[in-house]
């Protein structure tokens, strides 16, 4: 999913759009979209690996990996309803997508804490 959906630059355009709702806020929100992207696309670029890492280093992964993004960052969620399909696509769908591999990625973390082989 990562390979083939997730290699794009980042959809600053769309996060531009969003400015308006909040200026004051909007830097920690491209800032923060950018770290969240980043920490759930280094997981799964490297999702093939995961049964070789230690329990601790699984543990913080699925802690890491635990909340979605405006979950994680609840300050920033006065921008939620003003990312759509039709105002900022490229941001939604990279939403969409991320969610969806984090999703995946608990999953796996989860059986491979619980010893089962994959």
């Amino acid at each position: 999913m990562y390979e083939q959906f997730f290699l794009h630059p980042f959809p600053l355009e769309d996060v531009c759009k969003l400015e308006s709702v909040n200026a004051e806020k909007w830097q920690y929100l491209h800032g923060e979209l950018d770290l969240y992207f980043a920490l759930v696309a280094g997981y799964a670029s490297g999702a093939d690996r995961l049964r070789r890492r230690p329990t601790a280093a699984l543990v913080k992964a699925r802690k890491d990996l635990s909340q979605p993004f405006f979950d994680r960052y609840a300050h920033l969620a006065i921008y939620r309803s003003s990312i759509s399909s039709e105002s900022t696509p490229h941001l939604f769908h990279n939403l969409e997508l991320v969610e969806a591999m984090r999703k995946d990625l608990l999953v796996l973390i989860g059986e491979l804490l619980e010893g089962k082989q994959i």
